[in-house]
């Protein structure tokens, strides 16, 4: 099993979700355009799903362990993300900027539906 720092990583996915909201909010973003399962992910090589359920626990935003595909294995952020469309992709790129601000390695996924 991997090493990670969950309460750190959790209270870093908390932080950037509350930022995402308050960009949100002041920018009042349009949620026009195509709908999409934007997030941000980190990445999640040898992460249990059981540290990524703490992760979602202490954070309160939804997430899942990727199955790996053409990127890896990445813990995906999908909550705290508001929206179906352009606000949600908005919301998902300001998370991954605050997240690199704090140190983390992350990338993003964009998929329309």
């Amino acid at each position: 099993m991997a090493k990670y720092d969950i309460p750190k990583i959790a209270a870093a996915i908390k932080e950037a979700a509350a930022y995402a909201k308050a960009c949100a909010d002041f920018e009042g973003w349009d949620d026009g355009g195509t709908c999409n399962f934007d997030a941000p992910m980190l990445p999640a090589k040898g992460m249990t799903k059981a540290q990524a359920a703490e992760i979602e626990r202490l954070s309160g935003v939804r997430n899942w362990i990727s199955s790996g595909g053409w990127f890896g294995r990445r813990l995906m952020i999908s909550g705290g993300l508001e929206g179906q469309a352009m606000r949600r992709t908005k919301m998902a790129e300001a998370m991954k900027k605050h997240l690199e601000a704090a140190g983390f390695e992350v990338s993003m996924y964009y998929q329309m539906d």
